[in-house]
């Protein structure tokens, strides 16, 4: 989180990339839990991976925001969305691999690291976007 400080300089910046990042996490959380996947000592190690990936998409998004004076968030995911989704698209596939292996801790670890992924990206290039044009958005009109 200092990192995130002190590359946004802006708390509002920060509290986007750190909403985003728990919204992620709760979400991988919510589907290990419809999924019935118990963590162990195997597949832990799923969760500081998305730890790492959840700040970085979400930062790279809310840098491009920042960058753009803040007008429009949907102009930072059109303009960075691209990339952050071909970045994880390359990373879920290479974790898509261990979904194929025949060992269960293996294999669980693959599921875990692939629903991090989606779910931290999804938080980032649809979640944060859509409050902040969404619910930012309707506050500065009535401003």
């Amino acid at each position: 989180m200092v990192v995130v400080l002190l590359l946004l300089r802006t708390s509002r910046s920060a509290a986007l990339v750190t909403a985003s990042l728990l919204l992620g996490v709760l979400w991988l959380g919510g589907a290990m839990m419809a999924l019935r996947v118990k963590i162990n000592f195997a597949n832990f190690i799923a969760y500081p991976i998305t730890f790492g990936i959840g700040v970085d998409y979400a930062v790279n998004v809310a840098s491009r925001w920042e960058l753009d004076g803040r007008k429009s968030m949907a102009d930072a995911v059109r303009t960075t969305g691209g990339a952050v989704a071909l970045c994880s698209l390359t990373t879920i596939i290479g974790y898509s691999s261990l979904l194929l292996a025949e060992n269960r801790a293996l294999f669980l670890f693959g599921l875990l690291a692939v629903l991090g992924e989606v779910s931290c990206l999804s938080a980032a290039i649809v979640a944060m976007p859509a409050f902040v044009d969404g619910l930012w958005g309707a506050r500065s009109k009535r401003s």
